[in-house]
């Protein structure tokens, strides 16, 4: 499952993308999202 690597989705579903493992296909937005959070 892919996720948009947009700064508002990044925030929005940084914690699905985490769970989901989506992080494997963007990791920057992972990233972004835990510090931003």
């Amino acid at each position: 499952m892919t996720w948009p690597c947009s700064p508002a989705a990044r925030f929005v579903t940084g914690q699905a993308i985490a769970v989901d493992g989506g992080f494997t296909v963007c990791r920057s937005c992972t990233i972004g999202a835990s510090r931003h959070a």
